[in-house]
């Protein structure tokens, strides 16, 4: 009898284990499969946004091409890091599927190591590109249908053959000029016996902006005259690069970009509007020109609208320049298709300044190709030289780089 009620109570224990393991079983079942609810909140959160779902690497010898690939039209945001050196791009309002790749080493490219992509934050995509590249050695643009970002690193701003030709020209006539000066210093000038005799062989000191040019040149690729020669009355964009949101390159002891560009626009501003100049600032404090936290296009087409919109003469923009090696450095000034006023303000930043001669350049900048008026934009020294960071943070830099842009507007109208 013992023996089956031993049984007995076996067999009860048995069943209410059973029957409470069934009842538990719904409960854990939904525990452990994929939350409906969880892949709803994620659905809701990415409606609307730009779905980032590729990004392809090209070669063209040394010259890298980056393609982003996105659902819609793609707003973005470029900027430089420092710290180490690098190039990065905001994807506004978008989001990285899980399908793309998150790192790609690049082999056999001097221009590009590697190229990072994240999630930045809820909203935004960054693409982090180790770049060892010059200001005019990127170039960065969206594209419709299908759309993508492109994003191009080496030597990609190649100037068309007609500017290609002037910035030749441009270049031997500053040799020249060097050589003539390297020369005089040499060489006690020449002292005529008739007063009335011009002994060619003396005049080897040309005004600064005088470009001299070979026997065979025609006289339509020489500058024209202006229709009402001189400063007054001229109206003048004065861009002060980066600003509030964006603080441009950043030196070795944290001195700013933003902050020496606004001091050399403010300082210029006084010595045109003295004389007589009608004189458009694109910022006058730390502040964005379009909005903080702007795409890259709308705040440099906000730049460029206050020169065309107001039917400006001339649109001269101040950057610092800043590059992955601390011993680079020098001046350097940038036309897009007016290799005069390229000239006429490099030798006067050259003189003034006394840096390395970086020369006059062409470059496919958004400033530069969309303004309506000749425009140049220049880059006084390099910021990330801690020399030249030095430089920079010394009043008497910023006077005699305000003073050598007004000079070289002023010889450019005269």
């Amino acid at each position: 009898m013992k023996r089956y009620l031993t049984l007995l109570l076996v067999i009860l224990l048995t069943a209410a284990f059973c029957s409470a393991a069934f009842a538990n079983a719904p409960a854990q079942s939904a525990q452990n499969a994929p939350s409906t609810q969880t892949a709803q909140d994620f659905s809701s959160k990415i409606a609307g946004m730009n779905k980032i779902s590729n990004i392809r690497i090209g070669h063209t010898g040394d010259n890298i091409r980056i393609v982003v690939d996105g659902s819609q039209k793609i707003a973005y945001r470029s900027f430089s890091l420092s710290n180490p050196d690098r190039f990065a791009v905001d994807i506004q309002n978008a989001w990285l599927a899980q399908s793309a790749p998150r790192q790609i080493p690049i082999q056999g490219s001097k221009f590009v190591q590697q190229v990072r992509i994240s999630q930045f934050d809820a909203k935004t995509v960054r693409i982090v590109v180790d770049a060892t590249v010059f200001s005019d050695q990127v170039n960065i643009f969206a594209l419709p249908d299908p759309h993508r970002l492109v994003m191009d690193f080496g030597n990609v701003n190649k100037p068309p053959a007609n500017i290609q030709k002037e910035l030749e020209r441009v270049q031997q006539t500053i040799e020249a000029e060097k050589k003539s000066a390297e020369q005089a210093k040499k060489e006690p000038a020449k002292q005529s016996s008739n007063p009335f005799e011009i002994d060619f062989e003396i005049i080897d000191d040309l005004p600064h902006g005088t470009i001299i040019y070979p026997p065979d040149t025609k006289e339509k690729d020489k500058p024209k005259k202006h229709a009402k020669p001189g400063l007054r009355g001229k109206t003048i964009v004065v861009d002060a690069g980066h600003g509030g949101s964006d603080c441009g390159a950043v030196g070795q002891n944290g001195l700013l970009e933003k902050d020496v560009t606004l001091k050399v626009a403010l300082r210029l501003e006084k010595y045109l509007t003295e004389a007589g100049v009608k004189v458009l600032m694109t910022r006058k404090k730390d502040a964005d020109v379009a909005y903080a936290y702007a795409t890259t296009n709308e705040e440099l087409q906000a730049r460029v609208d206050v020169g065309n919109k107001n039917n400006a003469d001339l649109f001269l923009s101040i950057h610092i320049d800043s590059f992955v090696n601390p011993e680079a450095n020098g001046t350097s000034v940038y036309i897009y298709d007016d290799t005069y006023l390229g000239k006429c303000l490099h030798d006067e930043l050259i003189d003034r300044l006394g840096r390395k001669d970086r020369g006059v350049k062409f470059a496919n900048f958004y400033v530069l190709r969309n303004t309506a008026m000749p425009a140049s934009l220049v880059e006084l020294m390099f910021i990330s030289n801690e020399e030249e960071e030095a430089i920079l943070r010394e009043e008497d830099t910023i006077e005699r780089a305000a003073r050598a842009l007004y000079e070289g507007l002023r010889t450019y109208f005269l």
